[in-house]
């Protein structure tokens, strides 16, 4: 595809436009405008830093292959050499106008190098640093682009700011090691990478993605754009979209579940009071079950016998007989619950429903519908995860920007771990033993040492994440 100048500038004024009507915070996920793609920008950090340098990057171009220049919309990003060690950075996650493009060109401010225990200002270059690209961006879809900083390269004459970044190579062979990250307000899934704790990849799916599950046999992911009542899948092989489907109008569903073979997909409709059954292969809806009032999560027993519907505004959870699709019990809980997790452990009929608004989370049975105990563990939890030690659960404090591990023998917290801000779900990659926090108003995930109970790392990824799906 050809890309002559006028068309980059009319794409250009539709950006300009469009940003003047809205704003990412009031309409989350908002449909890219015709002749418009995405492209994700991020820095991966090296293994090692031999200076101490610093410098401020301040503009982002991008060479159209058939002639003009495109600006990136982009806030200054210092990139801080030592920080970057073992790091990513983002640097741009804006609308672009669709073509092929052959030159990232990074223009920079000041920058300075520490030697001694004395700070130096380095020489920049005026025109900025050349990054030499084959970046396609197609109309409707999101297109990452990894760069590397070669810092035994970066200072000529130790004077000057030298220019060495380059373009991360095209990561292959990612099915068994990925999670998947939706990201509400960007329309996107991240990729990452487990085995590297890097993301590697950003997918374009529908408008206010939210909640996400993975097919038993790995083949798909479906992912639930809330904000578009849709519902996209992904090719696990390609990471890429195959396609997307129409769901209940107005529903504003947050999340949804699978059934153990994969055959029967569930969702909340949170402004509906209903729960949809799915066919997985033809997407046709099965039944519509109404619920309490604003279901907002869901999750399914070990024996795919009952589904559990978290009600946020009855202050419940229903609970769904799968085989015959009908509603057969609802179990109070403390007030405004937002997340069930069901223990997985053989013999185990416990889930634990987490309200916020209370110091308790509930304990209950899915098989017997009845409240096991009440567990205080402190305000704010907006989510747990029973730990693989017996009678230990994981719980996320939205407000205190922690993860707390409490001890059902002893009815205690043991220690509590330092996120970022406002985490909202997790998940464990089995495999690592890793723990996976999802941090809306950090646009991040904190990685955690099951065992150790330490940050292993912090992985960038677009705005106002919601929802993360491990793959095994």
């Amino acid at each position: 595809m050809r890309v002559s100048r006028s068309s980059i500038l009319i794409g250009l004024l539709t950006l300009v436009l469009a940003g003047c009507e809205t704003s990412p915070r009031s309409a989350p996920g908002s449909a890219v405008p015709a002749g418009v793609g995405r492209l994700v920008l991020t820095l991966n950090g090296p293994q090692r830093s031999p200076v101490e340098l610093t410098a401020e990057l301040t503009g982002i171009m991008l060479r159209a292959k058939a002639g003009g220049w495109f600006e990136v919309p982009m806030a200054p990003v210092t990139l801080d050499a030592v920080f970057l060690v073992g790091r990513q950075l983002p640097l741009a996650d804006a609308p672009v106008p669709a073509g092929m493009y052959d030159r990232i060109l990074l223009k920079f401010g000041r920058a300075s190098v520490r030697q001694e225990g004395k700070t130096v200002n380095l020489s920049v270059p005026p025109g900025g640093f050349p990054v030499e690209v084959a970046l396609e961006i197609q109309p409707g879809s999101t297109a990452a682009e990894f760069l590397t900083w070669d810092l035994d390269r970066a200072i000529e004459q130790e004077a000057t700011l030298a220019p060495a970044f380059g373009v991360e190579p095209k990561a292959i062979g990612l099915r068994t090691t990925v999670a998947y990250v939706t990201n509400e307000e960007s329309g996107t899934v991240s990729v990452l990478d487990r085995a590297t704790g890097r993301a590697v990849a950003s997918i374009q799916v529908g408008r206010g993605p939210r909640g996400i599950v993975v097919s038993p046999d790995l083949r798909w992911a479906y992912v639930l754009n809330g904000g578009g009542d849709s519902l996209t899948v992904i090719d696990v092989s390609t990471q890429r979209p195959l396609h997307t489907t129409n769901l209940e109008l107005h529903a504003q569903a947050r999340e949804m579940a699978i059934s153990g073979r994969g055959n029967t997909i569930y969702i909340a409709n949170t402004v509906l009071n209903s729960v949809s059954i799915l066919d997985a292969e033809n997407f046709g809806t099965i039944a519509t079950i109404p619920v309490g009032i604003s279901p907002v999560s869901l999750a399914l027993d070990p024996r795919d016998a009952r589904l559990l519907v978290v009600n946020q505004g009855s202050n419940s959870v229903s609970l769904i007989d799968t085989l015959s699709r009908r509603l057969v019990g609802s179990i109070p809980v403390e007030p405004g619950p937002t997340h069930v997790s069901v223990d997985s452990s053989p013999g185990m009929d416990r889930a634990y429903v987490a309200s916020p608004l209370s110091t308790f989370v509930t304990v209950i049975a899915p098989s017997t519908s009845q409240v096991l105990r009440r567990l205080n563990v402190g305000p704010g939890a907006v989510a747990t995860f029973p730990d693989r030690s017996p009678n230990r659960l994981f719980v996320v404090k939205e407000q205190q920007n922690r993860v707390t591990l409490y001890d059902m023998t002893v009815n205690a917290e043991l220690g509590s771990i330092p996120v970022g801000r406002r985490p909202h779900r997790i998940a464990l990659d089995p495999d690592r033993d890793k723990l996976y926090v999802v941090n809306r108003d950090s646009d991040s995930v904190t990685v955690l040492d099951r065992v150790s109970r330490r940050v292993e790392t912090t992985i960038p990824v677009g705005k106002r994440p919601y929802g993360v799906a491990i793959l095994r």
